[in-house]
C-alpha cells in the first residue's frame, strides 16, 4: 500500500463528523420555522389555560407545560453555539490523536519502542 492510498484516520474521522454536524444542525429557515411553531404553541396553551382555568388541576399543568415550553426554546436557540463548541473540542482531540499517532510512526521508524519514544 503506498502512501497515497493510505486514508488518514484523522481525515476520515473529520468527515464523518461533519457529516453528523450536517444532519444535526438547523438551516436558519429551519429554525425560524421552528420557533413560529414554538409561539403559535406557547398562545395554543395559554388560550387552553384561560379556558380551563377553573379545573384544580389546571394551574399545576399550565406550570408544567411553561417549563417544558421554555426548556425547548432554550434547546432551540443554544443549539448552534452548543454544537460549535463540541465541533471545536472533538477537532482538538482528533489533532491530538494524529499527533500522537505520527509521533508513533516516527519512532517505529526510527526503530524505538514506545517505552523508549516516552523517555524523550
Amino acid at each position: 500500500m503506498s502512501a497515497e492510498d493510505r486514508v488518514d484516520p484523522a481525515e476520515a474521522l473529520r468527515r464523518q463528523m461533519q457529516g453528523a454536524l450536517a444532519k444535526a444542525s438547523m438551516s436558519p429557515a429551519a429554525r425560524k420555522r421552528k420557533l413560529i411553531l414554538w409561539a403559535i404553541r406557547l398562545v395554543l396553551l395559554c388560550g387552553l389555560a384561560w379556558y380551563f382555568w377553573e379545573g384544580p388541576w389546571m394551574p399545576w399543568a399550565f406550570g408544567a407545560a411553561l417549563v417544558l415550553s421554555f426548556i425547548n426554546l432554550a434547546i432551540l436557540l443554544l443549539m448552534p453555539r452548543l454544537l460549535a463548541a463540541k465541533e471545536r473540542r472533538a477537532h482538538a482531540s482528533i489533532d491530538r490523536m494524529s499527533e500522537v499517532m505520527e509521533q508513533q510512526r516516527m519512532d517505529r521508524a526510527q526503530g524505538r519502542t514506545g517505552a523508549e519514544g516516552d523517555r524523550r
